[in-house]
């Protein structure tokens, strides 16, 4: 998770444009959900600790992002669609499942790495910057 503090030093009471912050918020969390998918977009099978592969495209496409309610933080995360089935897989893919002894059907599946923290380890600098910017921009002078 990142986080954005800001002190602004000589203000009892602070007016600003939320309209600001949210677009800079939507701008930026919508970065990290392309690189996130960016990273998922080798066609070749994967291997344990790698970034997961893409055959068909569904974990990609999962990836979505919003703005939350307060318009002062944004969440980009896989989330369930109605192709995953009715096994949630982005889970199975980061944590791996365990072998089953005497199972054929369930060789197990080692954890992959998880695009999402990657992503925003990627775009933090750029998003602290742009935030900052933002925050600067929406401030409102009081008379």
């Amino acid at each position: 998770m990142s986080e954005l503090n800001v002190r602004l030093v000589g203000f009892s009471r602070i007016d600003y444009d939320k309209r600001e912050i949210r677009r800079a918020l939507r701008l930026e969390i919508n970065k990290v959900r392309d690189d996130a998918r960016s990273l998922l977009s080798s066609s070749s099978p994967s291997a344990p600790g790698e970034f997961p592969g893409r055959l068909t495209g569904v974990l990609q496409r999962a990836i979505k992002s919003k703005v939350l309610r307060g318009g002062l933080a944004a969440i980009a995360r896989p989330e369930k669609t109605k192709r995953m089935g009715k096994d949630y897989y982005p889970a199975f893919l980061v944590h791996g499942v365990k072998q089953r002894k005497g199972r054929v059907l369930n060789p197990g599946l080692k954890p992959r790495l998880d695009p999402m923290p990657a992503a925003l380890a990627r775009r933090s600098d750029a998003a602290t910057t742009a935030l900052r910017d933002a925050l600067q921009r929406s401030l409102i002078p009081r008379t």
